[in-house]
Parts: structure tokens; C-alpha cells; sequence
């Protein structure tokens, strides 16, 4: 029920119209290097190009712009533009209309440790930053061997299943299937009690869409983030486990059906979430059988255009589109590495094209397509 009121929100907001309005970006930071400045990247993807804004950082750390154009709710990232280290750089935060964020923070300390907002706007960043400090797990920190991140040890030390085989390293893994869905679902539902908390726990939001817009849209990214944390885990435990010599569990052949009943929610509107979009994209290589392949030591990777077909008989509108398109654009970086196969790209811009995608899309790939052609020309004639 919870999910519906949700979808029919995002629905009503999407024939909202706000117009261009700008948002009042201010604050002071400490211990800032000379010459810096805020970058505010709006992300976008296939379908919404993605916005860059500057704003100047005096020396003592004061600031004070006005970001243009801001017709929509959108996922924020904010850097540092003299500091390469990510405490200061790739920070989640979110624009809305009519926001004026008030922000403070020590760079020196760390703006991803430090980072403060106040005045409107405020709840729903605060909320984002905060939510990162305590909860610093993302999918691919679930299904893959990496060493542990300063920021993440703190979780760490509360959860025995990913301690089981290491301290200093997460190999959540290695668990058997039952621990790793238990430890994920665990981990989410944490995750989902906070956001509750924080938005349900007796705030004042009347008047404040916003709120509820980002919540409708946080609801949704965490729900499909849960699935891609879940969704690579099978082949990655054989794999890795048989790399390593531990001992392996068998994989549940029954595992992948949990992911049917959501991959049939395919809403339009849901394709500003992140891992909404991500999901449907992993979700083809599951259905092309990649996953089953790469548990054998000699793996034979599905086509691009076994995918782009599957895809196409799977999905439908925009989503469909925006899949297809992905597929194209991960060709094309495929032709760019190695330039294999060039007729496969040529064809696959052709049956995309037959289809009438969305327009913003086939724009956005067209130009890509184009460009890589252009280099390769280029870099045959030198």
C-alpha cells in the first residue's frame, strides 16, 4: 500500500510544472585552500542531461551564488575543486525548487564528516548526509571483495556475518545464501527505519513537498538497491570462493525467482531513481543467462545484441528505451577499448532507431555514437 501512495505521488508531481526557478546556494567552510571552488553536479542519465554548476569559495571561506534552472528535485554530488580525497568530494545531496541551502563544514576535517545545512532545504540534506555516515554500505560493497573503507568500519564492527571472515575486508559474500540474504535484509531494513524515523517522527513538513517528494523517490532507490545487492551475490560466491579455496555454498537455483515479481514494475516515472534504473539493466544479463556463465572457468559473455533483444521483448515505453540505449552505450565503449566489431554497433543503432525511442534519448546516444565514430576516423588517419 505504502509503495502505491508512493508511485501515485511521483505520478502527480511528474505533470507538475515549477518552470526555471533558481536556488540560493550560501555558507562558509573552514580550513578551505585558496582558489577553490564548490562544484554542484545535478546528475542526470540517459534522457535527463546532466547539469554542472561552479561557485566561487572566497579565501575565508564564505560563498554566495544563485544555480539556475532548477525545474526539478534531482540527486546532487558536491566537490571540492582543489581537494582530491574523497572526504570533500562526490557528497549525496538534493536540490529542489525554491531551496536556500545555509551550509557549513571543515574541510580539513572532511566535509562528508563535518557537512551542516540550515534554512529550507535543509531537512531532506541533512537527512542524506547524516544517512551516510551511519549506513556507508552500497551493492557493490556487498558483492565484491574490497578493503574496508575507514567510514564503514564503524558498521562493520556491529555486524558479525560481514566480521565472519575478516575484519579489515568486506566478504559478506562468502556467506551462505540464507546469512547474506539475512545480513542485506537486515542492513535495509535498518536503513528504512531511519528514513522513517527522520521523516515520520513528529517534524513539522506541512508545506514542505519536497519532503515528500524525496522520500517517495528514496523509498523506491532502496528497494531497488536491496534487489541489486541481492541480484549479483549467487555467481559472485562461487567464483570468488573457488578463487580463494574456502568452502562454497551450492547456489539456490531457486534464488533468482524473488526478482520476477519486481522487475514487472516498470513505471516511467520511477527512472529518476539511480538503482531503479540500474536494476532493469543487470536484470537483462540475469535473463541472458550471464550470471549462470560466469560460474564456469571459461565464460562466454552474452552479445550486446542478445541483450538489446531481450530487452527489447521485456520492456516497454521509456524504460525499454532508456535499457536499449544503455546497452548501445556500453557497445560503444566496448568499440572504443578494443574496436571489435563495428558492424554490431552500426546495426544496433539501426534497430534503435526503427523502434521511435524517446526522443531526448536517441539524441543523447546519437551524439555518443557519433563522436566515437568521429575518433576512431581520427585516430586511423594519424
Amino acid at each position: 500500500m505504502r509503495r502505491t501512495v508512493f508511485l501515485v505521488f511521483l505520478l502527480v508531481f511528474s505533470f507538475k510544472a515549477f518552470g526555471q526557478q533558481n536556488v540560493v546556494i550560501s555558507g562558509k567552510f573552514e580550513n578551505i585552500k585558496p582558489g577553490a571552488f564548490l562544484i554542484l553536479n545535478r546528475v542526470g542519465y540517459l534522457g535527463l542531461e546532466g547539469i554542472v554548476d561552479s561557485i566561487c569559495i572566497h579565501d575565508d571561506g564564505s560563498f554566495l551564488d544563485t544555480v539556475r534552472n532548477v525545474k526539478e528535485g534531482r540527486m546532487t554530488l558536491l566537490s571540492i575543486s582543489n581537494e582530491t580525497g574523497w572526504q570533500n568530494n562526490q557528497i549525496k545531496g538534493f536540490l529542489f525548487p525554491y531551496y536556500s541551502l545555509y551550509m557549513t563544514g571543515d574541510v580539513q576535517k572532511g566535509l562528508v564528516n563535518t557537512l551542516k545545512y540550515y534554512d529550507c532545504g535543509s531537512i531532506v540534506n541533512n537527512f542524506i548526509i547524516d544517512r551516510e555516515r551511519k549506513f556507508p554500505f552500497d551493492d557493490k560493497d556487498f558483492t565484491i571483495i574490497k578493503p574496508l573503507e575507514n567510514r564503514q568500519r564503524d558498521y562493520a564492527s556491529l555486524n558479525k556475518n560481514i566480521n565472519k571472515y575478516s575484519q579489515n575486508f568486506t566478504q559478506a559474500i562468502l556467506l551462505f545464501e540464507a546469512e547474506y540474504t539475512d545480513t542485506v535484509t537486515a542492513y535495509f531494513e535498518r536503513k528504512r527505519k531511519f528514513a522513517q524515523d527522520t521523516f515520520r517522527g513528529g517534524l513539522d513538513l506541512d508545506g514542505d513537498f519536497s519532503v515528500r517528494y524525496f522520500e517517495a523517490l528514496d523509498a523506491v532507490n532502496n528497494q531497488y538497491l536491496e534487489a541489486l545487492s541481492l541480484l549479483k551475490y549467487p555467481s559472485q560466491n562461487v567464483l570468488i570462493t573457488h578463487q580463494l579455496g574456502l568452502p562454497w555454498s551450492d547456489v539456490n537455483v531457486h534464488f533468482y525467482r524473488q526478482f520476477e515479481p519486481i522487475s514487472s514494475n516498470q513505471f516511467d516515472v520511477y527512472l529518476i531513481v539511480d538503482n531503479y534504473r540500474r536494476f532493469f539493466r543487470e536484470y537483462v544479463n540475469l535473463l541472458a543467462g550471464d550470471f549462470d556463465e560466469i560460474l564456469n572457468t571459461n565464460p562466454q559473455l552474452s552479445s550486446y545484441t542478445k541483450l538489446f533483444g531481450i530487452a527489447q521483448k521485456q520492456y516497454n515505453r521509456v524504460l525499454r528505451d532508456h535499457v536499449l540505449a544503455t546497452i548501445i552505450v556500453e557497445k560503444i565503449d566496448d568499440y572504443l577499448k578494443t574496436g571489435e566489431n563495428p558492424a554490431e554497433l552500426d546495426d544496433l543503432m539501426v534497430k534503435f532507431k526503427e523502434l521511435n525511442p524517446n526522443n531526448r534519448i536517441l539524441t543523447q546516444v546519437e551524439a555518443y555514437y557519433q563522436t566515437t565514430k568521429e575518433k576512431k576516423v581520427s585516430a586511423i588517419n594519424k
